[in-house]
């Protein structure tokens, strides 16, 4: 099949519902976690609580980084499926 590409636009779709479900599922339990972690900090003092802070902080933001890139890619591969689609329509329709 040298040459020939074949897009399956339902799988494309599948695959970027995925995305989005994992990355709101990844949020959830960050969510969660944040929760559950802020209440055990009530009781902790100190330059470690601090330090700890910090860390947490910035995992976070990582985390945050990575959901919006990983939403960004879902959208953009969406949107190129999509172009994709109708240009296979338009040149479908060349040919009609």
């Amino acid at each position: 099949m040298s040459g020939v590409i074949n897009y399956d636009y339902g799988s494309i779709d599948t695959g970027v519902s995925q995305m989005k479900a994992f990355n709101a599922q990844v949020e959830q339990k960050i969510s969660a976690l944040k929760s559950q972690v802020q209440g055990l900090l009530q009781e902790f003092k100190g330059a470690a609580s601090s330090s700890y802070d910090t860390c947490a902080q910035r995992i976070s933001q990582d985390l945050n980084q990575s959901n919006e890139r990983l939403n960004h890619l879902g959208g953009n591969v969406s949107k190129g499926a999509s172009n994709f689609q109708s240009a296979d329509a338009a040149n479908a329709r060349r040919f009609a």
